[in-house]
């Protein structure tokens, strides 16, 4: 009986990770053409939702235990819920709109601790694998695709790429190294194509951590290993510059670093300098409980977030929410660390995805756009077989 209860209760989890891959599928398409609040999109991301927070039904089975949850898993979930309340005290006149917010912004928390106590639960990785590549492919079509309709006329700058970006690290987890190479390969092609400036700085940088971790784990340092690593990197980088440096007429990447100076990080700096006069002239109430779900492009004369999740988290979710944030990202970083001087396998994938949240959520967004959920995913799941393997308690 146990085994068809942990049958049944991984093909559901697999079930939901299709739903999540088909939501993050159609926000894709609907943050490039303006229509992330379309009545479709919101079905199907509604419907993610229930599915994600019906994983709750599982407690149901005697045979099915919830397993006690880390400290950054517990604190993120305390901080979606404490997010919940300034949400609900926001101006917005649609109950519909405040519905939709509170939905939007419980998905993570079920993801992550839902995907965290799964994979304790079962060792079917191969079915999960096979998922999470499933996944990427239907993100990749849906790039494609996009590309075909805007970027190829007028090299827009297309921010779905980064969906790609915060999928590898689920990737990486797969043995094959072919697999690995691949789906690296492709994301920096899509990097290069979407012309988004962080989004390769990010992969850059935690790619670099991700290799030299991979030899650290291992106990095998090969320095001639890592070298070959790095110079193929740069040989992709540089194939990939000349690609952008064509003299096509049309903006290119290069182009975009070379400007960064001029156009201070496409206007980054005036919008923190906005967004820290808007903090610093609240009253008290709204200072500390917040002003609810992004609040900063409602309320900004720039009518943009601010871009910068620490600076929006404070305005949109108070001091108290900035508190519960920080303590949640700190702890998780601590556990990061954590499990690569216990030389987890899973270390080199997760401080991939930690060091690209970290560089993205301080020049861009993670936690207030839908893509928080590939997060919260990845987080619990690899958190999950990391004390699945005994290592850490």
């Amino acid at each position: 009986m146990q085994v068809k209860v942990n049958t049944l209760c991984h093909l559901y989890f697999l079930f939901a990770l299709f739903m999540l891959g088909l939501a993050d599928y159609m926000d894709m398409r609907g943050m490039e053409h303006g229509v992330e609040g379309s009545a479709f999109i919101r079905v199907v991301q509604a419907a993610t939702f229930l599915v994600w927070a019906g994983s709750i039904c599982k407690l149901l089975f005697k045979s099915y235990h919830l397993y006690n949850f880390p400290l950054p898993i517990k604190l993120y979930a305390i901080f979606f819920t404490w997010a919940i309340l300034p949400i609900m005290l926001t101006n917005e006149t649609k109950i519909t709109e405040i519905a939709f917010y509170i939905l939007s912004f419980s998905l993570p928390a079920f993801t992550l601790v839902s995907a965290h106590n799964t994979a304790i639960q079962t060792d079917r990785t191969k079915e999960d694998y096979i998922m999470f590549v499933i996944i990427f492919l239907l993100l990749i079509k849906q790039y494609i695709s996009i590309f075909r309709e805007i970027n190829f006329l007028d090299m827009a700058h297309l921010i779905s790429s980064y969906y790609l970006l915060y999928t590898l690290p689920l990737l990486l987890l797969i043995k094959p190294r072919l697999i690995k190479v691949a789906a690296i390969f492709i994301v920096i092609v899509v990097l290069f194509s979407s012309l988004k400036r962080s989004g390769i700085l990010a992969l850059a940088i935690s790619l670099f951590f991700y290799i030299f971790i991979s030899q650290y784990v291992r106990n095998k340092f090969k320095l001639s290993a890592f070298i070959g690593s790095l110079f193929a990197i740069v040989v992709l980088g540089t194939i990939f510059v000349l690609f952008a440096t064509n003299d096509s007429g049309s903006e290119n990447i290069m182009n975009r670093f070379e400007n960064i100076d001029r156009d201070q990080g496409s206007g980054r700096l005036v919008v923190w300098e906005q967004t820290m006069s808007m903090i610093e002239g609240q009253e008290a109430t709204t200072l500390l409980f917040g002003n609810g779900y992004n609040a900063v492009m409602h309320d900004s004369t720039l009518q943009l977030s601010a871009h910068n999740d620490f600076l929006e988290v404070t305005y949109d979710f108070g001091i108290v929410g900035l508190l519960l944030y920080l303590a949640a990202f700190i702890t998780l970083g601590f556990y990061v660390v954590k499990m690569i001087i216990n030389r987890s396998p899973y270390a080199p994938p997760m401080a991939m995805l930690f060091i690209i949240y970290f560089i993205q959520s301080m020049i861009s967004h993670i936690i207030i756009y839908y893509w928080a959920n590939i997060f919260m995913l990845t987080f619990g799941y690899i958190i999950g077989k990391y004390r699945k393997d005994g290592i850490q308690p």
